[in-house]
């Protein structure tokens, strides 16, 4: 999922914003590929209400997954 945002130095923050959404803010939104990130099997959707931010929506709760990708982010 990270390589698909663009790579570590591509995200800026994640957070889960509700049940089943992540939301990203990005440095810039060419390094993101939407295509790649809808193959996911754990992505329903993805949805950019901004420049600079994506959500995904996924099949499952947020939270636990916001925290691994934070965790990964810091390392």
């Amino acid at each position: 999922m990270i390589s698909q945002l663009g790579g570590k130095s591509n995200i800026n923050s994640v957070m889960a914003c509700a049940t089943n959404r992540l939301r990203f803010t990005l440095e810039q939104d060419e390094e993101l590929d939407v295509q790649a990130l809808t193959k996911l099997p754990c992505v329903n959707a993805v949805m950019q209400p901004q420049t600079k931010v994506v959500h995904l929506l996924l099949n499952e709760d947020a939270s636990p997954w916001a925290a691994k990708l934070i965790a990964q982010l810091d390392n």
